[in-house]
């Protein structure tokens, strides 16, 4: 992909984000997230595309695993036998490359994803929703919560500890 200028990019080999203020030939002239500006060439610059998640949702469909899974998608499986939709909202099921999503566009995309699900379950009456979201530093959680105070009719709670540790939390819907 040709590298414009006004464009968002990610470095291959550095950690960041810049802004593409002109460009030269083979390089160009970035001001990265930190202030600085400097020339960086371009075979080492990765463009960066929010618009990723809505291409990816206009793919979604679902496909039968076995008799009892049906994998909605990367992060997504629905037991019917359970009666239970899990989703894995670790940003890595989530996109095909989580280097072309900015760092301040993840958590987004993560709680996106956990309103989708929600939608996704009271639409088809599936009463039970669990949101994998890990342990790191509780971010993701607490943002989560937050979310799922805003909601009339669920209540929600840790979910099973042998099963997910204390990385899920677990959705029931009214």
């Amino acid at each position: 992909m040709k590298i414009q200028k006004g464009q968002r990019v990610r470095f291959l080999n550095d950690v960041g984000d810049a802004k593409v203020l002109d460009t030269d030939g083979d390089c160009a002239l970035l001001l990265r997230d930190d202030g600085f500006d400097e020339w960086y060439p371009v075979s080492e610059l990765i463009v960066v595309e929010d618009d990723l998640l809505e291409k990816q949702l206009e793919h979604q469909h679902i496909r039968p695993k076995d008799q009892t899974v049906i994998r909605v998608s990367k992060s997504e499986t629905f037991t019917p036998k359970l009666n239970v939709m899990e989703i894995d909202l670790h940003i890595h099921n989530l996109v095909e490359n989580e280097r072309l999503i900015s760092k301040d566009k993840i958590l987004d995309l993560q709680l996106f994803h956990a309103r989708q699900a929600i939608e996704k379950a009271r639409k088809k009456k599936i009463p039970r929703v669990v949101l994998i979201h890990g342990i790191g530093q509780g971010i993701l959680r607490r943002e989560l919560l937050k979310l799922l105070e805003g909601y009339d009719r669920l209540q929600y709670y840790d979910a099973s500890y042998q099963k997910y540790g204390k990385g899920a939390t677990e959705v029931e819907l009214w």
